[in-house]
């Protein structure tokens, strides 16, 4: 099958239903990223849509800007419109911490742009090393690899090379006489990413033992994330204070491990990772054997008659923002709120104790956001459930409220896994 074959059939897969909207790339100006782009924008005028490229400055190699701008020549060559995005690390930034900024640029790029889908260049050769390095750490459910489609809070990632050996990316480029750069950390073997690839090059029969694992562990995984899926439907309920109501038998459910997982990202917002399987199976063991309460991936889970309380630790949130009067903003990745006046966001904490909760838990309290100057508490939220006001007698001045509506960045459900 042709590159051109193989993406076609991949985006067939992955954006079936609005093929004629702009799509984003992600476009370093290595041989993958820069085929991608190719591939994507051929595909797309086709469909009458639309392609920019976005490059992420990272600042970790003095060349970087440099080459921002020579792929913003390139693809302006082809007619597609690119933006470079500026990331400056601190000193000693990790490569986790910098994989996270490059996708929160990313990420807030396609949202400012009004696109919600956004193309990476993951070839078969990264997936067989990715595989090879969750191996290596014994991964259960990694073993599936890199997903074909991934939510972000803005957007979608789809990766449709997968499938795609990264020498005839290289082939393609050469037949479209469209060169690339060669990034030489991917020649570095201080990176265990390298030191996989080059092993990978010199056993082929290991490298399709890989690919064969993943391709397997990945329909597990598809099968799992559905039973958790049902399982979380019959038995789960979200409170629009940002806790998780999980019933009784949840725990002794096949499914609750995917399914806890699921829910736990849901309600802490995180972005991108969720607690590990061997701790994610523990903690449901040790609740299905009588446990009152753990913690968890910066969440809390405490039993109750109806079954088990999942919500955020405040003490684990490390959330604020400045605001001005009338200000919509997300908030800890969980909430929408309205700011009434200037201040600081940041978590109630010890001063939930002057909500009147009506239901909800103290350490849900303790969870949402209030409104600061200083050490000095200004507005309260307000949320369906909560009272409007703080207790008679301890009232704020003003009476300020903090509207907020619970609106997690990622679904309730598990991310489901695709393969192309």
């Amino acid at each position: 099958m042709t590159v051109e074959a193989a993406f076609q059939r991949a985006m067939a897969r992955l954006h079936p239903e609005q093929a004629g909207r702009p799509l984003a790339v992600a476009v370093s100006g290595g041989g993958d990223s820069m085929a991608l782009a190719l591939l994507a924008d051929g595909w797309l005028r086709r469909r009458g849509g639309e392609l920019v490229g976005l490059t992420v400055d990272h600042g970790l190699r003095p060349e970087a800007k440099a080459e921002a701008a020579w792929v913003a020549e390139r693809l302006a060559e082809h007619g597609i419109p690119h933006r470079t995005l500026t990331w400056r690390p601190d000193r000693g930034a990790s490569p986790a911490a910098a994989r996270a900024a490059r996708y929160r640029l990313l990420d807030d790029a396609c949202a400012d742009l009004g696109i919600d889908r956004l193309l990476l260049a993951h070839t078969r050769d990264d997936q067989a090393e990715t595989v090879a390095m969750r191996r290596a750490r014994g991964s259960g459910p990694g073993l599936a690899g890199m997903s074909a489609r991934r939510a972000l809070p803005g957007c979608t990632v789809l990766r449709p090379l997968l499938r795609v050996d990264r020498s005839a990316l290289r082939d393609y480029l050469a037949r479209r006489r469209m060169p690339w750069l060669d990034d030489p950390s991917n020649e570095d073997p201080v990176f265990e990413r390298v030191r996989w690839r080059r092993r990978l090059a010199l056993d082929p029969a290991l490298r399709r033992r890989l690919l064969a694992l993943a391709d397997v562990t990945a329909r597990r995984r598809i099968a799992d994330e559905a039973a958790a899926d049902r399982l979380i439907a019959s038995a789960v309920s979200l409170s629009l204070a940002g806790e998780a109501l999980i019933g009784n038998g949840f725990m002794q459910d096949r499914a609750a491990p995917v399914a806890l997982g699921a829910l736990i990202a849901a309600v802490r917002g995180a972005p991108v990772y969720r607690p590990a399987t061997e701790r994610l199976a523990a903690a449901v063991a040790a609740l299905a054997s009588g446990a009152r309460g753990l913690t968890l991936g910066g969440c809390h889970i405490a039993t109750t008659a109806a079954g088990w309380r999942l919500t955020r630790e405040a003490g684990r949130i490390a959330a604020t923002a400045i605001v001005r009067p009338g200000q919509r903003l997300r908030w800890d990745e969980r909430f929408r709120v309205v700011a009434p006046a200037a201040g600081e966001l940041r978590p109630l904490g010890p001063t939930q104790s002057r909500l009147d909760r009506r239901g909800v838990s103290a350490r849900a309290a303790a969870a949402l956001p209030g409104l600061w100057r200083g050490d000095r508490l200004i507005a309260l939220p307000v949320v369906s459930g909560l009272a409007s006001r703080a207790h008679s007698g301890d009232a704020l001045a003003g009476e300020m409220v903090l509207e907020i509506a619970f609106d997690p960045s990622l679904p309730l459900a598990p991310a489901a896994f695709h393969i192309v």
